[in-house]
This record gives structure tokens, C-alpha cells and sequence, in this order.
């Protein structure tokens, strides 16, 4: 390393402007790099989703049988009521709206058949009742009304109904013993959870109203956006009842977007402002603040570049990798200028300087270099492509960083102090100063005198501190939902934490299981069945009787061969020619049917092609049951206490992978998944990418430093010396972020890593300057004064930069950044404090202990 470095040095110095042209050369091809490919963004959930079966299990079932695109209307009562006359009309007009637009009607899944029978909404299923129900005198009564339930007429109807009168029909209807189950179930599922069935005037504070559209036109005929975007254009927000918020998961995801770039513009300006302040105190030059900010600029183009190249799509984690780069890259200008400084002020002309710069501090630059890329790096190794790509990004950077600092910064210095020697200047930053009273060098000093005179009692301080935050550290949860990045004061989160906790319907309250193989085979069914009734047991499985409630082409086809409805209405299901066919290979009992003994694969196969000929049957059964090249495809849906959280989903997925066993051993393929499993298994995923990164980060810091100490110093100890006290830094980290409330999530939980992978580059230096005084001059007191008072104040004025970086972050509108960056200029601080008040009692214990045994 110190070959390569000094010829590094030796080349800069000699030939500072062919330096600076080859960093020209790879910023003019990574400039074409983004021109060329162009800048991608996307955030949805498949960047966080695991390869594995279960993930892929649920992607196939979205593709395979989800035929609609579904789009999710909120309406909220304007005044807190959502069941009154003005807000019926507010809903019913905006609805009309969209039917008055053609080209968005052509996109609903069943435009052409039936457009409405793609709008599931109350207030229409309420108005429609109300229409149907009216004698003709009454119909007359009403200017213009016909008794056929378009839009036309529901507004008339509305425009003379009474809130009163609304109200009582609303409790008519569901307290009549003729309405079908189906309805008075499904009416309070689409009201909040203060909607009372039973009251004489029922009240509601919202409810929900859902467009589907077909899903083999979007993102092929329109894009998800467009098309949510013309929705809501179409509804408009509502009027004097109602207030109406068109929630498509393609609108929040472009939400996330455009807040996430907004804040980084806005944020990217006043970190590059304070980074100047700061250098500005630290250089007390110009040139140097410039030449920095320059090569700060080099190396996230290179970034840029690099990342263009190979197609990664830039989303709210990476954009904030520009601000970890001026955070953290800088730290090499610093670093560099200051002991270039010292080195002219001991009497060294400019190549000498540059030539002993590299020799000392680039050593350590690039053990903080190798040591942070692998803490970003180490993010590699989760299945989570978002995370992956936001490591790789960040350690490229912090390359690019490294490698334009290096070759640019002596290379300026050189050609600048050459300048000034033919114009007869000097640098009065090359002059030797007596510190100030105040300064960070005396304080340091006077630090290090303590550390020097004390060391077990600093070691015992830090232990202290680290057992109190053990506490927090092993209490932490972990969470995730990508609705967290949307700012709390924004209209989306405020609507989806409306829908999250005013309804009694949750996401995730269903597990699915995949299923493969010769369904129509009776073994094939009788499996099924087994599993399905051992479901039932599963704890956590919603029973419908005591039956577990699960739906599948078995209950599709049970569905349509029984009379469900009551006197007076009739079941759109049923199918008596079916039912006859049907009964003749099933056995119905007790709200479900077995399959008969003698039934065989041709009458089963008979009974699945009757079901495909019919119109609404077919929609029915295309949505469980699809011919593959493997027999069939299906997928059983269980319906689960939406309640279930940690360790009761991941018993739940245990129990219903045994309850599937049966299919398993009837030779078909049964993989269990599910949103609720799936976000289970990410927040595991989380833990345990962290767990991994953490390992890796602090073993292979540890390896390198043992190794390069080894090599340098003839030590095993001092790589170890050099880790301990960032590994601590983790604990008060945890710790802190249990005290302050923040969680574990897809942001926070790579700062375990990033603690010890940054932390571990202040030890580095702070080691790497004490041995290297205790070797020029065996004095301890020396070696701890000069490595805390002189690398001490490079490390200040770094840490300083890196956590004003990281703490602009924290100002973001986007909750997890805001958390990420706090958290992270926490961790550096605590690194830094680690590193220069910690480390050197270790240090100090090292450099006694070898006094003793050269004294023997």
C-alpha cells in the first residue's frame, strides 16, 4: 500500500494537470452516461419484496387472477355524516362524471358489457333500492323520473329526498328479513365503523367506493397514473356533503416521488451552504472551500453515471445519496489539505508534501475508504432490491469521492503553491501557529491528557453508558409500510390513516395459498378439502359457522349450485341446471359439500366447463381457477383475524403450511402467502439484513485492520483496539432511537452498519496517528496529544461536515428520512466522540503494556 501511494503522490505532484485531465475524462463519460440513458424514478413495493416462493407465489397470483385494476375512492362526510342527501349527491354526480367520459368508461373491466357493473358503491346500491321500490304513483310524482336506475334518475330521486328519509330507507332495507345476506353484510363493510346497521338513523363518517378497471390495459393502452389521474379529474373533491379523495396506489406512489424530490431540492442547496460555513472555519481560504466543494460535485456525477449505466431507478432512498456524498466525501478534503498544511509548515516543498501527505493520511483514507464501502456494501446481501441498489450506489460514491480527492486536491495545491513560488508568495496557512485558548486542538488535548492519565476509568464511563442503552437496544421494534414516507401534514397520508383506522376492513386480512396440479382430479379435491377443514383449527383462521372461511373454485361452484337468497328475491348465482349436475358429484351438508366417492375426473371436468360457459359464472371462476400447462392453477383464499401481529402471523404461516400439507401429498405444488405473511416476512428480512450487514461490516473491518496493522505495525491488536469502541457506538445508537421513539425500518435499520462502517474511519485515523508517534518517538503522552489534539481536529471539523450532512437529511418532510438522517448524525456523533475520547485509552493500555514487555 505505501508503494502505491507514494508513487500516487509522486505522480500527482510531478504531473498535477494530467491528474486533473483524467478526472475530466471520466466525468465527460459519466456526464454522457446520463444524457445517454437517462434518469429513471419508480418507488413501489416489488423494490422491497424478497426473491423467494412466497413472494413470487403472490406476484403470480396478482397476475394470474387478479383480472381487474382496482381504484379505491374515499368519500368523507363534509360536515361528519356521510349519510345525508348533499353528500348522495356529491357522490352520485361525481360518479355520473366519470361515466359522462368515454374514453376512461372504455378502460373499466366491463365496458362492454355493463360500465356501472364496474362501480361498487353504496350510495348507488342505496339509491337503486330506494328507486325500485317506488310505486308508480310515487315515481310520477317526481319530474322526469323513470324507474330505471341510471344516473339520471338516482340524482333526481336524491334531489327530492329528505336526510330524514334517506336515513329510514337505510334502516328499512337492512332490517327487512327479504334483504339478502349478501347485501346486509357487505353495506356496513363499505361505511366506517361507527355505521350502526340497527339504528332507526344510521350515521357514517365515510365511505368507500370502488372503480374497477381492466388490468390488461393499464400500463399498456393508458399508464396507472394517467388513468388514476382522469378518475380523479372526472370526481373532482367532493362539494357542500362530501369530500372526495381518489386513493390509486400509482398516486401515492407518484406523491412519495415528487415530495421526496422536493425535499431534496430544497434540502441539497442548504447542506452545500453549511458545508461551505464550515469549511470556511476550518480552511479560512476560498480556493480550498471551492476546490472541495468541486471535487464533492466530480464525485456524485461519477455516481450519476455509474448508476445510470446499469439501469437503476432512482427513488427517495437514493436521492439522498447526493447528501451522504457531501457528507461524507469531503471528509478526504479535509483531511488532506490539513496535513499538506502541516507537512509545508514542517519546511516541505510541494511534491515532498503531497508525496508525505499520501504516505500518512492516505493510508488511513484508504483504510476509512474500504472499511465505509463495505458498511454500504454489506446492504448487498438483502433480497430487497430498493436496499441493494441504495448500497451500491452510496459505496460508489464514496469511491468516486475518495479517487477525486486524492488525485485533485494535491494536484490543485501543487499548482497553486507552484503559482505563488513564482510570484514570491506564501501561504500564511503554511506558517506554524501557537493554538488559541479555545481552540478545538487545546480542548482535545487537554481530552487526550485525561485519556492519557485515566484510561480504565474513560473505559468504564463507556461501558456504563453502553449497559443503559443495552436496555433500548434489544427492545426495538421493527415496522414497515411504504405509506410511512408520506408527510403527515399531506392530504394522501391523512386519507389513508383515515381508511387504516375509521373502517372495520384492513389490508392483510387474508392469507392465500397457491395451488398447482390436476385439480379436477378427485384425490386432488379430496385433498383440498382436508385442508380446508384443517384450517379450521388454525388459530387466527375466521370461521364462517364452523367451517373455516375459505373461498376457492370448490365455493364458487357450491355458490352457483345453491339457493342462497330469501322470499322475494332472487340469487343471480344460481343455476338450477347446474345445481342438478352438480349434486350428482358432490355431496352438500351443513353450508359446504365433500365430493362423492364414485365421482370421477370427467364429471368434475364436466362441472368446470359448465361453470366456464356461463357469463357470470365464468367471471367468477377465472378469478380461482385458470388451465396452466401443470393442469390448473388456483388459489384458495383464507380470510384471518386482521388483527394478528409478530409472532401470530408467523404461527399462522407455520399452521397453515402444515394444513396444506395434504395437497402437498396428493402431488400438487401449495405455496402459502399473502400480504399479511409477505409484510411478516420483510420486517423479518429487515431484521435480518441488518444482523447480516452488522456482521459483515464489523468483521470485515476488523479482518482489514488486524491485517494492515499487522503489516504496518506488527500487530494483531490494534485492528481489534480500533472496532471496539464504534461497536459500542451501535448500542447508544439502538439505545437512542428506543428512547426517541423512532423504529426500525427499510431506512433506519442500515445505520447499524453505517455506524461501525463510518465510525470505524475515525478510529483509523486516530490509531493510525498514534502508532505512528509511537514509533518516530516511543512517548506516549506525545502520541495521545498528537493524535487527539492535531488528527483530532481534521476528525472534528469531518464529523462535522458529515453530520451536518446527514442532519439536513433529518429536516426532510419524509418521516423515514427525517429518521435516517437524525439517527445517522446521532450514530457519527457518537462515533466521533468514540473514536477521539474512547479509542485512545485503549490506545494507551496497547502502548503501555508494549513499554512493559520491550522494558523485560
Amino acid at each position: 500500500m505505501s508503494k502505491t501511494l507514494s508513487s500516487l503522490g509522486g505522480f500527482v505532484g510531478k504531473r498535477p494537470l494530467v491528474s486533473i485531465l483524467i478526472i475530466l475524462m471520466i466525468t465527460a463519460l459519466s456526464v454522457f452516461s446520463v444524457a445517454f440513458n437517462g434518469i429513471n424514478s419508480s418507488f413501489a413495493n416489488s423494490d422491497f419484496m424478497p426473491e423467494n416462493e412466497v413472494s413470487m407465489a403472490s406476484s403470480e397470483i396478482s397476475e394470474t387472477f387478479a383480472l381487474d385494476y382496482s381504484i379505491t375512492v374515499l368519500v368523507k362526510g363534509a360536515e361528519g355524516d356521510m349519510i345525508t342527501q348533499r353528500a348522495f349527491l356529491d357522490v352520485l354526480e361525481a360518479e355520473a362524471a366519470v361515466m359522462g367520459n368515454t374514453t376512461l368508461v372504455s378502460y373499466l373491466s366491463t365496458a362492454s358489457i355493463n360500465p356501472y357493473s364496474s362501480v361498487i358503491s353504496p350510495v348507488d346500491m342505496i339509491a337503486s333500492a330506494m328507486l325500485m321500490s317506488m310505486n308508480e304513483t310515487q315515481v310520477a310524482q317526481v319530474t322526469g323520473l323513470t324507474q330505471v336506475p341510471t344516473y339520471d334518475n338516482l340524482i333526481k330521486l336524491m334531489g327530492v329526498t329528505y336526510t330524514s328519509m334517506l336515513k329510514g330507507v337505510l334502516y328499512e332495507l337492512l332490517a327487512s328479513p327479504d334483504t339478502p345476506v349478501q347485501v346486509k353484510t357487505f353495506l356496513p363493510r363499505m361505511f366506517t365503523a361507527d355505521f350502526d346497521p340497527s339504528s332507526t338513523s344510521p350515521e357514517a363518517k365515510g365511505a368507500l367506493v370502488l372503480y374497477s378497471f381492466s388490468k390488461d390495459q393499464v400500463d399498456v393502452t393508458i399508464p396507472a397514473l394517467d388513468l388514476e389521474q382522469a378518475l380523479k379529474t372526472e370526481m373532482g373533491t367532493g362539494g357542500e356533503g362530501a369530500i372526495i379523495s381518489v386513493l390509486g396506489m400509482a398516486i401515492i406512489n407518484d406523491s412519495i416521488m415528487t415530495v421526496a424530490m422536493d425535499s431534496i431540492s430544497n434540502l441539497f442547496p442548504i447542506a452545500v451552504l453549511a458545508i461551505v460555513v464550515i469549511l470556511l472555519l476550518i480552511y479560512r481560504d476560498l480556493l480550498d472551500t471551492f476546490i472541495g466543494l468541486m471535487g464533492l460535485g466530480i464525485a456524485i456525477i461519477w455516481m450519476y453515471g455509474f448508476g445510470t449505466a446499469l439501469g437503476f431507478s432512482f427513488n427517495p432512498m437514493t436521492m439522498i445519496v447526493p447528501i451522504i456524498l457531501l457528507g461524507l466525501g469531503i471528509d478526504y478534503s479535509i483531511h488532506l489539505v490539513m496535513r499538506y498544511r502541516e507537512e509545508r509548515a514542517a519546511g516541505e516543498d510541494p511534491q515532498s508534501a503531497t508525496k508525505k501527505t499520501m504516505l500518512s493520511v492516505g493510508e488511513a483514507l484508504v483504510l476509512a475508504t474500504v472499511t465505509t464501502v463495505i458498511a454500504f456494501l454489506s446492504n448487498v446481501t438483502s433480497s430487497m432490491q430498493a436496499i441493494a441498489e441504495f448500497g451500491i450506489l452510496t459505496a460508489v460514491g464514496i469511491i468516486s469521492s475518495f479517487v477525486v480527492m486524492v488525485m485533485l486536491i494535491p494536484a490543485t495545491k501543487v499548482l497553486r503553491d507552484a503559482r505563488n513560488e513564482r510570484k514570491g508568495k506564501e501561504s500564511k496557512h503554511y506558517q506554524k501557529k501557537v493554538q488559541s485558548r479555545f481552540s478545538a486542538g487545546r480542548f482535545n488535548s487537554a481530552v487526550g491528557k485525561m485519556t492519557h492519565k485515566a484510561p480504565w476509568a474513560v473505559i468504564g464511563v463507556a461501558l456504563l453508558v453502553t449497559a443503559a442503552a443495552g436496555y433500548g437496544a434489544i427492545s426495538l421494534k421493527t415496522i414497515f409500510n411504504l405509506n410511512d414516507f408520506l408527510p403527515e401534514t399531506m392530504d394522501e397520508a391523512k386519507d389513508i390513516n383515515f381508511l387504516s383506522n375509521e373502517f372495520n376492513i384492513t389490508s392483510g386480512s387474508t392469507a392465500q395459498v397457491l395451488v398447482k396440479g390436476e385439480l379436477t382430479d378427485p384425490s386432488s379435491i379430496i385433498a383440498m378439502e382436508s385442508s380446508i377443514i384443517a384450517m379450521a383449527d388454525v388459530e387466527g383462521v375466521l370461521l364462517h359457522g364452523e367451517n373455516a372461511d375459505v373461498s376457492s373454485f370448490l365455493s364458487v361452484m357450491y355458490d352457483f349450485a345453491t339457493d342462497s337468497t330469501g322470499p322475494g328475491y332472487v340469487d343471480p348465482n344460481y343455476n338450477e341446471t347446474f345445481a342438478m349436475m352438480y349434486d350428482g358429484v358432490f355431496e352438500s351438508s351443513g353450508g359446504t359439500a365433500h365430493i362423492r366417492s364414485s365421482a370421477t375426473v370427467t364429471e368434475v371436468n364436466v362441472l368446470v366447463g359448465m361453470m366456464y360457459m356461463g357469463e357470470g359464472s365464468a367471471a367468477s371462476m377465472v378469478q380461482v381457477l385458470i388451465p396452466s400447462d401443470e393442469g390448473y392453477t388456483s388459489v384458495l383464499t383464507v380470510n384471518i383475524d386482521p388483527n394478528l401481529e409478530g409472532a401470530q402471523i408467523e404461527q399462522l404461516n407455520g399452521d397453515l403450511n402444515v394444513a396444506v400439507q395434504p395437497i402437498k401429498d396428493a402431488g400438487l405444488t401449495a405455496v402459502v402467502t399473502g400480504e399479511i405473511i409477505l409484510t411478516q416476512m420483510i420486517m423479518k428480512e429487515l431484521n435480518a439484513s441488518q444482523t447480516q450487514s452488522l456482521i459483515t461490516t464489523l468483521v470485515a473491518s476488523l479482518l482489514i485492520m488486524t491485517l494492515v496493522m499487522w503489516l504496518l505495525r506488527r500487530s494483531y491488536v490494534l485492528g481489534a483496539l480500533a472496532t471496539i469502541p464504534v461497536a459500542l457506538c451501535v448500542v447508544w445508537m439502538w439505545g437512542t432511537m428506543y428512547s426517541v421513539g423512532i423504529p426500525m425500518n427499510v431506512m433506519t435499520l442500515m445505520i447499524a452498519s453505517l455506524t461501525v462502517g463510518m465510525g470505524v474511519t475515525y478510529g483509523i485515523h486516530i490509531t493510525h496517528r498514534f502508532v505512528e508517534e509511537i514509533h518516530e518517538h516511543e512517548d506516549i503522552e506525545m502520541a495521545v496529544d498528537n493524535a487527539v489534539g492535531k488528527t483530532g481536529v481534521s476528525l472534528l471539523g469531518a464529523a462535522m461536515t458529515t453530520v451536518v450532512g446527514f442532519g439536513i437529511i433529518a429536516f426532510s418532510i419524509l418521516p423515514p428520512i427525517q429518521e435516517f438522517g437524525l439517527i445517522t448524525a446521532i450514530a457519527i456523533t457518537y462515533s466521533f466522540v468514540a473514536s477521539v475520547f474512547v479509542l485512545p485509552a485503549f490506545l494507551v493500555i496497547w502502548a503501555k503494556a508494549r513499554a512493559k514487555r520491550k522494558a523485560a
